[in-house]
């Protein structure tokens, strides 16, 4: 998702945009982490696991994605809000 946006980026000249983006695309990354079938990333890593006979369900995967993922998020929209109120 963060190539997607990339031409977004490049064309976001208004200071005020550029957090609104930026929250954007760390939303976008880390949704696909809550479910194995959110991203391609999810689908590759759930293939290798299953090659290296580690075994992990969907609602497995979905508890851990439904408790790091609210973490990482609040973690990187406080950087984002340091980054720009205080910097």
């Amino acid at each position: 998702m963060t190539v997607f946006y990339v031409p977004i980026l490049q064309v976001a000249s208004n200071a005020t945009m550029l957090p609104a983006i930026l929250a954007t695309t760390i939303g976008s990354n880390l949704g696909a982490n809550l479910t194995p079938v959110g991203a391609l990333a999810g689908l590759m890593w759930m293939v290798i696991l299953r090659d290296k006979d580690v075994k992990i369900s969907f609602k497995e995967f979905l508890k851990y994605g439904l408790i790091i993922t609210p973490i990482t998020l609040v973690c990187c929209l406080a950087v984002l809000t340091i980054e720009f109120t205080f910097l």
